[in-house]
Parts: C-alpha cells; structure tokens; sequence
C-alpha cells in the first residue's frame, strides 16, 4: 500500500457543512465539530444520537469515502487550520472554505482505519493492563504494610 498518493482537497469540495439541527438524531458515523469556544474539537458519533446545538456543525460527505478516515483526516488537519485562520475561539462556517485535508483513494482509507483501529484496540489492552497492575500493586502494598503492624 502505498501511503504517499493523496490528493489535498479543500473539505467544501468533498462535502457540506451544516448547523446542528435541534432534536435530530443524527446516524452513527456523523463527524461533528465544534464551532463555538472551541479549540477545535471533532468529533464521530459511534452510535445514532442528537449533537448539541448551537456549539456544533456537522459535516456531510458529497463523496463516497470512509467516514472513520474522514474523521481522521479532518482532525489531523484542525491544529493546522486553527492556527492559521482562527483567530479567538469561534470558528465561523465560512473559514471552512479554507479548510484543507488529505484525501486517499477510498482502498488506502479503509487500511488507514483498520490500522488505527488495531493501535487503538492495542491500546486499549494496555491501559487495562496497567489498571490491573495498579490493583496488584496497591494490594501488595496494603499487605506490606499490614505485615509491618503486627
């Protein structure tokens, strides 16, 4: 696979951006970001819910793309964007029309997300590892030191 081939394409090119709508449920897979006081906040909807209005817009791919990988390149690009075009802490919609991500060819997009997801199923495994050394460690120094009472 070759990682190197994209295309760099403005986001308004590739989809549309809208306000929240009040008490829509948007579906599992909705990337959503946040527009006001923000520090550039995107986020992915796992599962079928309402965004809160008034804070957020969302993005509305016109292409046929991976949402995950969507998600992923919109919020690689953000810090970028952020540091270039906003200058408080309200993102307005137009400056959207400055926005530019990374584009695959929809075959690399669903590898890009199989390999995060593996990392992040990764690190998930570890993080539990650790709690369960946390407990074993806070256990035996509870032990310890109930040895050192008697």
């Amino acid at each position: 696979m070759n990682y190197i081939n994209f295309r760099i394409v403005k986001l308004l090119d590739i989809a549309d951006i809208e306000n929240v709508k009040k008490n829509k449920v948007y579906p599992a897979g909705t990337i959503y970001i946040q527009i006001s006081a923000t520090r550039g906040y995107v986020g992915y909807l796992d599962k079928a819910s309402e965004i809160e209005t008034g804070k957020h817009v969302v993005v509305l791919p016109k292409i046929n793309c991976n949402l995950k990988y969507l998600f992923y390149a919109i919020k690689k690009a953000m810090k970028k964007f952020m540091s270039k075009y906003i200058q408080n802490i309200n993102i307005p919609i137009g400056a959207f029309s400055y926005f530019e991500i990374h584009l695959h060819d929809l075959e690399i997009q669903n590898k890009i997300v199989d390999e995060i997801a593996l990392i992040d199923e990764m690190i998930e495994l570890t993080e539990q590892e650790i709690l369960k050394n946390q407990i074993i460690k806070k256990n035996v120094t509870i032990q310890s030191s109930g040895d050192y009472l008697n």
